[in-house]
Order: structure tokens, then C-alpha cells, then sequence
């Protein structure tokens, strides 16, 4: 190698020793930063979302039972006020149902001029409870005004519309697997029982079974009675 050559690669390695000293990273944020609005998806902000959402347990309607064979079919419907709960906040559900006469003409095993009330109960099987079973529970029961029909779906949201108290109850959860004897049941068990007012019972035993009479058959029971509507109106666990 002469010096000519040697002098021409020594000065080609300062060159590119001088280039790559001079060389830095680019960084993606700090061309244009003028030009990036405030959020520029290149950093991480932290942050709170409120959601608001709504469950369905069975479905997104609510398709009533036909029939005396369905009794057992009849999914379990919830019932019960929640006040502030810490993870889901408040919430409140009712039912809408019926009861009707398990076969027509449907007549009661005394004669009508010996019939007289003792009471009226309504009694809804309980399965179990989700909360603070120590803090009281109010439960009104009214007679609907609407009519919902056997053949027909409702959203889970309707506003079924409902006018006289019929009875009401206060209890604590927790005594829901209590036992009561009777007479012709033997003992009953995890129930809740809502006395209902003996104007309503008298109401019922002055019906009778005669053609066009609501015992008479099914459409007349319908439009003699079009339900109950069982609602809570107190409670917080």
C-alpha cells in the first residue's frame, strides 16, 4: 500500500467516524410535536369509565307458563330491593303473575251459603337469598290492571300497571327456611306467606262456577282477575 492510499482511507474513517458522531436516535415524539393534538396515541393515559349495564338471567323476554303442567317448568324469579350496593349499586325487582283454578268450572268443596273466610295467603316458594339476609324487606301485593296474555312475549322491561294494595308484608330474609305446621299440608317449608286483606277473600268466595261466572271457565277467569303484581317497597340488603 503507498501513502497516497493510506492517506485516502484514513481520511474516509474520519469521515464516517465524524458522521456517526454526529448520528442520534429519533424519538417519535419529538419531530412535529407542535403539530400531535393532546392525545396522540403514543402515550398512556389512566382513567375511570362508568358503565351502566343490565342483566338477563333468562332470555331477553318473559314468556308466561300455559297450562297446569308448566307449574314445574316456571323458571325462579327474583324479588327483592338492594339499596347501594358497593359493586352493582341499587336494585329492584318484581312479579307479575297469576294464579288461576287447576281445572273448570272450578267450585269449593262447601256449599256457597256455608262458606266464610279464615284468611287469604298467598304463598311464593323461596329459594334462597342474595345479600344481607338481617336487614328488613317490605313487599306490597296489588291487583294489576293490565292483562298479560299466555301467547304473547314481553321485553323484561315493560311497566306493568297495577292499582289495589291487596296486603303487604315486612320480614327479615334470613327467616325464609322457617317451618309451619298445618293441618291439612302437613308442615310447610321455606315460604314466604303474605296475609292478604279479607275483603279480597270475600271477594273470591262470592264468585261461583255457573255459566258465566269467572269459575266457570279460563277466558272468564281472565277477565274477572288479571293478576298480581308483587313489588318491593323497602329493604336495603
Amino acid at each position: 500500500m503507498n501513502l497516497r492510499s493510506l492517506w485516502k482511507g484514513l481520511a474516509g474513517a474520519m469521515l464516517l467516524s465524524a458522521l456517526l458522531a454526529n448520528c442520534t436516535k429519533i424519538k417519535s415524539t419529538d419531530i412535529g410535536t407542535d403539530l400531535l393534538p393532546a392525545v396522540d396515541n403514543v402515550k398512556t393515559f389512566d382513567t375511570t369509565l362508568e358503565v351502566i349495564t343490565t342483566n338477563y338471567l333468562f332470555g331477553d323476554s318473559a314468556i308466561p307458563q300455559v297450562g297446569r303442567a308448566a307449574a314445574n317448568s316456571v323458571p325462579p324469579h327474583m324479588l327483592g330491593l338492594i339499596n347501594n350496593d358497593p359493586q352493582f349499586g341499587s336494585s329492584s325487582a318484581a312479579i307479575f303473575t297469576e294464579f288461576k283454578p287447576s281445572y273448570y268450572p272450578y267450585h269449593f268443596e262447601a256449599k256457597k251459603d256455608s262458606l266464610y273466610l279464615d284468611s287469604v295467603v298467598l304463598c311464593l316458594r323461596w329459594n334462597y337469598t342474595w345479600g344481607d339476609t338481617s336487614i328488613n324487606q317490605q313487599v306490597n301485593v296489588y291487583r294489576m290492571t293490565d292483562l298479560l296474555r299466555e301467547d304473547s312475549a314481553y321485553p323484561t322491561n315493560t311497566r306493568v300497571r297495577y292499582s289495589t294494595l291487596l296486603g303487604s308484608r315486612t320480614f327479615s330474609p334470613g327467616i325464609l327456611n322457617d317451618t309451619i305446621p298445618t293441618q291439612r299440608e302437613g308442615k310447610l317449608t321455606r315460604q314466604l306467606r303474605i296475609r292478604l286483606n279479607d275483603d279480597f277473600g270475600r271477594f273470591l268466595l262470592a264468585q261461583d262456577s255457573t255459566p258465566g261466572s269467572p269459575y266457570h271457565d279460563d277466558t272468564l277467569f281472565r277477565q274477572f282477575f288479571n293478576g298480581y303484581a308483587i313489588v318491593p317497597q323497602d329493604g336495603g340488603g
